[in-house]
């Protein structure tokens, strides 16, 4: 069993396809929006069981993978930038058709 990488801990996370929003798996299997809910792994060998719960709910999640975090006082702290501005929300918002919006098509 592999140890902590000095001092760093893994978190699950995907996009949720309803709304694209980045989720995180919680210690029940189920998506939280917020990281503080994420379950946190500390050992790298409990990352693929890990992996392939969330992929086996690829209806609801798409694209999960692990990243590292610190934790502080009990919470997970990010580390990179991606995940910083993955956790704010979508950058970009779009509309889908069929919901309140009209298609015209040129002749």
């Amino acid at each position: 069993m592999a140890a902590r990488n000095k001092g760093t801990h893994f978190v699950v996370t995907a996009n949720r396809l309803r709304d694209g929003r980045s989720v995180y798996l919680r210690p029940d299997d189920t998506w939280a929006e917020s990281i503080d809910e994420a379950k946190v792994l500390e050992h790298e060998s409990e990352q693929e069981a890990c992996l392939a719960l969330a992929r086996s709910q690829e209806g609801t999640v798409c694209d999960p993978y692990v990243f590292s975090v610190r934790l502080e006082h009990g919470k997970p702290v990010l580390l990179t930038q991606r995940e910083v501005i993955r956790n704010s929300g979508p950058t970009v918002y779009f509309r889908r058709l069929g919901h309140g919006q009209q298609v015209v098509k040129e002749a």
